[in-house]
């Protein structure tokens, strides 16, 4: 297994490649075994590498720093993912070129249902306040939450979600051995100790680089089954997550703002574009379909949608004998028509069941 991940992070080591860069290669010469393998001649031929990649190469800088990064991996305990793995992300293969190896901390999970959250890293009290309850909720009711470990939003997503007891994913910009930026590194054991992971894309001790913004952008999207942007100016780069969902066919939501606020403009108009519009969480659980798949509490529909005190009255009522509108109404002193309309709200959630015409009883189990 060493060798394998040897002869990946020679090829992500190479100078100036990127992704289509290293696809190219793939198809060209069929295993990253291959490539480790080029002589000189044929690294001369390849005209889409630059002459610093190609003499990075031929000189063996490559092989320098593959040792180095060989040699973090093992002294710091970094977690190496392979495509083809059993545990690497399967939503990463819709994306263009997925990363063929991701280096993390923390547990990685194949299959789960992520909500990738980003936005401006200086949100407002609005664009604060909006993420901090999408994170808290999202950690409560079990769904993974994906962000990009910057300050501001992103910041606000990872702390909420593992606060709340649940698991959260930083995609980084750059390597795993000096994540970045600095002042977020104290999320760094809240999010391990919730069971969530740092990854990335790029070999412990490779350079940050500015392009490694953009590939973090698509992990994010990658990741996620769906993509929340809370805040964003006109330029902000969240539109490149946008982007990269657009080309897989995931859904946006986009958190409408102030349209005389700098820091909302570029949400306005993304939904202008046809970004689904988020107006809260409890919509977004019901419009986004990922409901069902929410951890149920006490107080919850299975959905994650809150109860009303007056919805709890009625399931203990009906808990496990059938009762019409006009027994509840009695019961309970309540007016007919609240009643109706609070067994409706719990049929749609798969709370109660009408039985036979009429006759309501609540959900088992």
């Amino acid at each position: 297994m060493d060798r394998k991940i040897y002869d990946v992070i020679y090829t992500l080591m190479i100078p100036e490649i990127g992704p289509a860069g290293i696809g190219k290669l793939l198809r060209m010469f069929g295993s990253f075994e291959n490539i480790r393998a080029l002589t000189a001649d044929q690294i001369g031929r390849l005209k889409f590498l630059s002459h610093k990649a190609k003499e990075a190469m031929t000189e063996g800088a490559v092989t320098e720093y593959t040792d180095k990064s060989m040699e973090i991996i093992r002294r710091e305990n970094v977690g190496v993912c392979l495509m083809g793995d059993s545990d690497y992300p399967q939503s990463l293969m819709d994306i263009q070129n997925p990363p063929p190896a991701l280096f993390y901390r923390g547990k990685m999970l194949a299959k789960e249902r992520r909500v990738s959250v980003i936005g401006t890293r200086a949100c407002s009290h609005y664009g604060m306040a909006v993420a901090e309850e999408l994170g808290r909720k999202c950690g409560t009711h079990g769904l993974t939450t994906v962000s990009g470990f910057a300050s501001g939003v992103d910041g606000l997503i990872h702390r909420s979600t593992c606060e709340n007891g649940g698991r959260t994913v930083a995609v980084l910009a750059g390597n795993i051995d000096k994540p970045y930026p600095v002042e977020n590194r104290n999320l760094i054991n809240p999010i391990l100790k919730a069971e969530g992971c740092l990854l990335t894309e790029v070999p412990p001790g490779k350079p940050i680089f500015r392009s490694d913004f953009i590939l973090r952008n698509r992990l994010i999207a990658g990741l996620g089954t769906v993509l929340v942007v809370v805040e964003a100016g006109t330029k902000s780069g969240c539109f490149s997550t946008v982007d990269y969902m657009n080309d897989i066919g995931r859904d946006t939501y986009a958190v409408p703002g102030n349209i005389t606020g700098s820091k909302s403009t570029g949400t306005n108009k993304m939904i202008q574009q046809g970004a689904h519009v988020y107006t809260s969480y409890e919509d977004f659980m019901l419009d986004s379909g990922l409901g069902v798949f929410a951890r149920r509490h006490s107080g919850y529909t299975a959905q994650g949608i809150e109860l009303s005190n007056l919805d709890k009255r009625l399931l203990a009522e009906i808990k496990s004998t059938p009762c019409t509108v006009e027994q509840l109404s009695d019961t309970l002193s309540l007016d007919p028509g609240t009643v109706a309309q609070s067994l409706t709200f719990l049929t749609l959630f798969g709370e109660v069941t009408e039985v036979t015409p009429g006759w309501f009883v609540g959900k088992t189990g």
